[in-house]
């Protein structure tokens, strides 16, 4: 069980070796003379774990994913979504919950390989591909993106040259900002469609289902395969539990799973990349990078461009304008 530690304070009653360990049914009034040192906010913090810690423990996944009330499976076109996609569709269509099942793609828009780019025949764009995933198996899907303050959809180019710098693996905004916070802001929504705890007399219980593999990086190495999600729960709307159903698989793997599906796959694959996420992701290796500039030239000088205006690179090691640079002087010797 976590450590119970606010703020690096090491007194007795901000480190304990267990949670439980924590004097029982303490109130707020109680915390104010138990550890007096602690803020009003932090207190809250500290009753909220215990309180997270204390929620009881769904059934075995494999077995009954008809205890959850939602089933959401993030799908962001890419290999690993849907293979997941084809393992929960598989189960919940056995255990006949398939209407309980929601595939979610969050749009990132301008950094999206969209339907410009002639990829592959009927090729319409990555959304559009996402939601011929979701209908293949028959499950409701919705399209989710970053809204403005005044309710405007904003793209992860326009919001990296609002904030004046790219993402980063240590500042992964491009997650919280696109991805987290407008699927967060879904399952608000599905929560209130079945009428919140009002209607079921508890709390929903939603599944949030996500294709982040080990083999990846060992940052996702790291990553428990099924957890609740603190920061998407609340102790009285709603418990959301994360599940990493592929977390253990091999890209072998997924691919033996997608080709057995039949349900097409995403055409950048065909063209040696290696992930299909951003077609410019700061994350991606310098190969599949120099591959999608010679995908998506335009795309790339319009990243280069934007590098120009806001004085930041793409990534430290290799900038949008070195890949424009690279490509230009290939282009040259081709034609000399």
């Amino acid at each position: 069980m976590a450590r119970a530690t606010v703020d690096g304070c090491d007194r007795p009653c901000c480190t304990t070796k267990r949670l439980a360990d924590i004097p029982p049914a303490l109130t707020n009034d109680d915390w104010a003379s138990y550890a007096p040192h602690l803020t009003k906010a932090h207190i809250r913090a500290i009753l909220r774990r215990v309180a997270l810690e204390a929620l009881p423990l769904p059934p075995q996944l494999a077995d009954d994913l008809a205890w959850f009330d939602w089933i959401i499976v993030n799908i962001s076109g890419g290999k690993d979504s849907q293979a997941i996609l084809d393992v929960v569709a598989t189960e919940a269509r056995r255990l006949g919950i398939l209407d309980r099942v929601v595939a979610v793609h969050a749009d990132l828009r301008d950094s999206e390989w969209d339907e410009t780019i002639p990829l592959a025949k009927d090729w319409k764009g990555t959304a559009d591909l996402a939601g011929r995933h979701a209908a293949a198996y028959g499950v409701r899907f919705i399209v989710v993106s970053r809204r403005t303050k005044d309710g405007k959809r904003q793209g992860l180019l326009e919001q990296i040259e609002e904030r004046g710098m790219f993402p980063s693996s240590a500042a992964r905004y491009c997650t919280s900002d696109q991805k987290r916070a407008p699927v967060r802001a879904l399952i608000t929504k599905l929560v209130d469609e079945l009428g919140g705890p009002k209607s079921l007399g508890r709390p929903v219980r939603v599944l949030n289902v996500m294709g982040m593999r080990g083999a990846e990086s060992c940052g996702r190495q790291k990553l428990k395969p099924f957890e609740l999600d603190h920061g998407a729960t609340s102790l009285t709307t709603r418990h959301v539990w994360r599940w990493l159903p592929i977390h253990s698989w091999t890209d072998e793997q997924v691919w033996d799973r997608i080709k057995a599906s039949g349900v097409p796959y995403h055409p950048v694959y065909d063209h040696g990349l290696t992930r299909a996420s951003c077609a410019f992701c700061v994350l991606a290796s310098p190969c599949d990078l120099r591959k999608a500039t010679r995908l998506w030239p335009a795309k790339a000088r319009e990243v280069a461009a934007l590098e120009g205006r806001i004085g930041h690179r793409l990534r430290v090691d290799l900038s949008a304008q070195q890949l424009v640079d690279e490509l230009d002087a290939e282009l040259a010797m081709r034609s000399a």
